[in-house]
């Protein structure tokens, strides 16, 4: 099935199960002309709605009674776009995900791009650092798939990475915390501050130190894993004075002393985030694993109390979550 969207003056044909062409009035659209369709559509842009499906996740989200564990794609759906693609994104949208997990990084000239890495040779036709070229040249390089080959998929920015996503999905901004008040910006612009969410592995005060007037006024999600010192007084001090809806925890081992942190962070009415990624985040308790064993992999981390799963596998972990009536 094609499902077309609206985004700027292109659209972006994708499907659930696989890559599709792009339409030709985004391939052939320059960079500036991108740009310049995205600043007039802000300027008209109305209040996103208190129905759309992004405020009845935020709602969800915030009801910790509930049973249903949250889907966050790590870089979209890239399985069947490249990462961090805006047909990545896209792709979650329409397969029921919750929340998407796209990188933010900034170019030479101060934008923000959606990619991954420092460096561009890996999951692009370019070369050298991404903070070394400007946000056309940026715009001009390609997307390669998992497989390494090239696309005609172009390197999104974040305001239009915000565009597509805005009321119909929850987005976590990665590779962003040592510019979370710039990246804020953009964010309100959009009015997307209740949408967004920023994360770290600061301490409450040194968090108001690069924060400044805006420490208030943006979803934060903790950081807690093994290296974190003295855990009980992280989690206390923002549990009393910058709630998080959720902790994002990693743990190398089942006896990790970060499992035995769980309870205190639910009963504070608090979520617990798990990325079944790779071994040491989650004990080995990894997708790939789960894939051929979804109860004692998926299922060891839900009995353990995480109600959010960042993965690599979101149509999997829809499915199995669905099959248990723990999910939409």
């Amino acid at each position: 099935m094609r499902v077309l969207v609206f985004l700027t003056l292109a659209l972006a044909t994708v499907c659930g199960c696989g890559e599709l062409p792009l339409s030709p009035a985004e391939t052939q659209a320059s960079p500036p002309e991108r740009m310049a369709a995205l600043s007039r559509q802000v300027a008209d842009m109305p209040p996103i709605a208190s129905d759309s499906r992004a405020a009845q996740l935020l709602s969800e989200l915030k009801n910790v009674t509930n049973d249903k564990v949250f889907v966050v794609a790590h870089r979209g759906h890239w399985h069947a776009a490249p990462e961090n693609s805006l047909a990545a994104i896209q792709s979650c949208i329409e397969l029921g995900v919750d929340m998407v997990e796209i990188d933010v990084r900034p170019t030479m000239d101060g934008r923000y791009v959606l990619l991954h890495d420092k460096t561009l040779e890996r999951s692009t036709n370019g070369t050298g650092k991404v903070s070394h070229h400007s946000l056309q040249q940026i715009q001009s390089l390609r997307f390669k798939d998992e497989e390494g080959r090239l696309t005609d998929h172009r390197i999104a920015t974040l305001e239009e990475g915000l565009q597509l996503a805005r009321g119909k999905i929850l987005l976590y901004l990665d590779k962003s915390e040592y510019d979370i008040p710039e990246v804020y910006k953009i964010v309100k612009q959009y009015g997307m501050e209740d949408h967004v969410f920023f994360y770290g592995n600061r301490t409450v005060d040194e968090l108001k130190s690069h924060c400044g007037d805006v420490f208030e006024e943006f979803h934060y999600l903790p950081k807690l894993g093994d290296s974190t010192t003295n855990a009980s007084h992280y989690i206390a001090s923002f549990t009393e004075q910058k709630k998080p809806l959720a902790f994002v925890t990693s743990f190398a081992k089942d006896d990790s002393s970060v499992l035995t942190q769980f309870d205190t962070i639910r009963q504070s009415g608090i979520r617990v985030w798990a990325s079944p990624l790779w071994d040491e985040l989650c004990a080995g308790h990894t997708d790939e694993r789960a894939l051929k064993d979804p109860a004692g992999n998926w299922g060891w981390l839900l009995d353990r109390g995480a109600t959010m799963l960042c993965t690599d596998q979101p149509r999997e972990l829809l499915e199995y979550l669905r099959s248990q009536g723990r999910h939409d």
